[in-house]
């Protein structure tokens, strides 16, 4: 893919890359608002989900099958809270940064720390999304870290 320059002679991103970090962020960010609905509208009808997180997490398909990965990690937690710090365009990829605050149900435990998620977009739909239990693995699975 041919990179366009800059006035400053400097690479600027793909249309497409900026229009994938775009399309992510507004669904991540409108989804923790508890608006649903641009998240679904971005997932591709055969999505997969892979959380790396959980030891059997396995794989996860489908609109469903992501509705069910989401359900089966909020089980995980008494309370919790995400807050994006970057999205960062990695070509078809975008490797979203976040914190997570949470409480784990049963335990108690208070859970504090950086997390990653890499989404995979093709032809305007997310194909895969992966979650992961640390910052790093998820620049590391896209060749950034």
């Amino acid at each position: 893919m041919r990179t366009r320059r800059t006035r400053g002679g400097r690479p600027s991103a793909p249309k497409v890359s900026r229009e994938n970090v775009q399309a992510v962020r507004h669904a991540f960010e409108s989804s923790l608002r508890g608006d649903q609905a641009p998240l679904f509208a971005l997932l591709d009808r055969d999505v997969a989900v892979v959380d790396h997180d959980l030891p059997d997490g396995g794989e996860y398909h489908g609109v469903e099958g992501f509705r069910e990965w989401a359900a089966t990690w909020d089980e995980s937690w008494e309370e919790w809270r995400m807050e994006p710090q970057s999205f960062i365009d990695a070509g078809n990829r975008v490797v979203v940064l976040l914190k997570l605050l949470a409480v784990g149900r049963g335990s108690g435990v208070r859970v504090v720390r950086d997390d990653g998620m890499v989404w995979t977009l093709r032809d305007g739909g997310a194909v895969r999304v992966e979650y992961y239990g640390s910052g790093e693995g998820a620049l590391e699975a896209v060749g950034l870290g």
